[in-house]
């Protein structure tokens, strides 16, 4: 039931999508991310209803892949993933990916499985049903303006990572960058790595550009290659340090997956 409801706004929201002439993108930009927001809150109200009766669990983020999925759906996209034959679904990675827009997570549906988790701003906790959805789904949130704290909070994330062998996704950049370029990495996904002993696992996301512009407002449903994981896990030991090479070494591993989809290579 709660499925059939949201495949059907989903089918009401592609539809519209699809139908509005190519030249008012303007227009499909704002009905595609306000269907986009719908899909998400009533999603989330539905699946609330069942996670209190279940409780705080990692599985519950499996299950609300659903809702992803359908405002996947919703807005047209349809995604292209490279490396999921390479991809080792039995071992446990930190996998670092870098942010684009609120919509990366649409992306990511393929690749997540239980148990899981991911590191977000704890500013989300306060969106509605949403953070709530993201609490049952034992979330991490994080305060970076609060230096003490999130050290705090990745010191516990480590402690999760180890006791329940989860997998933790994290966006190193610590803020969204829609120009193609790749900001700073921060060190906490590296700290992490080599405080756990859990291999790094890259994940780049190819650039939006080419049918999204959120300062243009411009938006163009279709194929696209969101997700590149053919990158090797990276192994780090205690005997690592934290060096600038490290991050930069990373760094450049994901310059070169988006200069590939950009062309520039």
């Amino acid at each position: 039931m709660l499925t059939k409801i949201i495949w059907y706004l989903s089918l009401v929201a592609v539809t519209l999508v699809l139908v509005i002439p190519k030249y008012r993108s303007k227009l499909r930009y704002f009905l595609s991310f306000i269907l986009y927001g719908i899909v998400m809150v009533v999603g989330s109200a539905i699946y609330l209803v069942r996670f209190m009766f279940k409780g705080p669990s990692y599985s519950n983020s499996c299950d609300f892949t659903t809702v992803f999925r359908c405002c996947r759906w919703c807005m047209g996209l349809q995604p292209r993933i490279y490396g999921l034959d390479t991809y080792d679904d039995k071992q446990q990675y930190i996998f670092v990916i870098n942010h684009q827009s609120f919509i990366d997570v649409l992306s990511l549906c393929d690749l997540w499985r239980e148990p899981s988790s991911v590191i977000a701003k704890e500013v989300l906790r306060y969106f509605g049903p949403v953070g709530l959805i993201m609490h049952y789904c034992k979330m991490i949130f994080i305060r970076r303006s609060n230096h003490e704290k999130a050290l705090e909070v990745m010191r516990e994330a480590a402690e999760l990572v180890k006791r329940d062998k989860i997998n933790l996704f994290m966006f190193p950049e610590g803020t969204r960058c829609n120009t193609g370029r790749l900001m700073p990495f921060k060190k906490g996904a590296f700290h992490l790595a080599i405080q756990t002993q859990i291999p790094i696992q890259p994940i780049v996301i190819s650039c939006y550009n080419k049918f999204l512009n959120h300062s243009e407002r411009l938006y163009s449903p279709g194929l696209f290659h969101p997700v590149d994981g053919t990158a090797s896990p990276v192994y780090l030991s205690f005997k690592v340090t934290l060096q600038n090479n490290l991050i930069v070494a990373n760094r450049f591993l994901f310059i070169d997956s988006l200069s590939y989809f950009l062309g520039l290579i």
